[in-house]
């Protein structure tokens, strides 16, 4: 396991085996330093995958509910796995409150448009 003195982001994943149609949860640890990733079984409670550098994964990637691709793999970010990674993330997080009157309800998708 990783030194608790490097910096790091931890979240839970989850990915979709289709062959064995069932949902897998892993703990995705993403290194600040050298932008490398490990991952492990939260079930079997062992190593799934050692740390290492993924092309296209980038810390910017790393929020709730975003999807990443590992080896193939798409892996959901579903939540956070320790407190630092909270307190790190969450004061950047942004949200909106948006109100659409009835009149406006067929030009929803315009609207919302305009705000994105």
């Amino acid at each position: 396991m990783a030194q608790a003195t490097e910096e790091r982001l931890a979240f839970v994943v989850t990915y979709y085996d289709e062959p064995a149609d069932i949902t897998r949860t892993y703990q995705l640890l993403f290194f600040l330093a050298d932008n490398t990733i490990e991952m492990y079984d939260v079930k079997n409670r062992k190593v799934f995958l050692k740390r290492c550098k993924v092309p296209d994964v980038s810390r910017s990637d790393m929020f709730l509910g975003n999807t990443v691709v590992v080896f193939s793999r798409l892996l959901r970010i579903a939540e956070y796995a320790d407190d630092y990674t909270r307190g790190a993330l969450e004061s950047n997080r942004e949200r909106t409150l948006a109100m659409i009157k009835p009149d406006g309800y067929p030009n929803a998708g315009k609207i919302i448009d305009a705000i994105l």
